[in-house]
């Protein structure tokens, strides 16, 4: 009985770095395709492609997106997307600070700070600073954005 007790407490430090390691590499595996997704967005947002754009949503009620007052589901957002890039010459977006946890093995959460210069079709220019919340889920092998939050405002020039 006690060569069991002896052994238990010699193969707990073991098992405790077999099962966090794993749970690091969830985390891992989980955080890059977070980021995998969000340049994905991003290059498709600066190509103006909402085709780009709706291959990384879910395509369901599920989906829903939330962004300065106005709320929308899949098809929604896809064509407000194509909307605003017809007005739009040129968008540069760039992620300041990206934090992502684990909501559970096939879901993900991130919240991003971002700023974006977008020159309409007429050469204004307009800088805009935000943050947006968005939560992924895998489907199948592909992740996909199911929700999201957003926010922005006009960047203050404090020189």
């Amino acid at each position: 009985m006690r060569d069991t007790r002896v052994l238990e407490i010699l193969l707990f430090p073991l098992v405790l770095m077999v099962v966090s390691s794993g749970c690091d590499t969830q985390q891992n595996v989980s955080q890059t395709a977070m980021i995998s997704l969000l340049q994905s967005l991003r290059e498709a947002v600066e190509a103006k492609n909402p085709d780009k754009i709706a291959v990384l949503c879910q395509d369901s009620p599920m989906f829903f997106v939330r962004s300065n007052g106005e709320s929308m589901g899949f098809d929604g957002f896809v064509s407000a997307q194509r909307e605003i890039f017809r007005t739009m010459k040129h968008i540069r977006l760039n992620w300041d600070t990206l934090h992502v946890k684990i909501v559970s093995p096939d879901a993900v959460a991130a919240l991003v700070l971002f700023k974006g210069v977008f020159t309409d079709t007429n050469g204004a220019e307009n800088r805009l600073t935000g943050e947006a919340t968005l939560i992924a889920k895998r489907i199948g092998n592909e992740w996909k954005l199911v929700y999201a939050h957003a926010a922005h405002r006009p960047e203050i020039d404090v020189r």
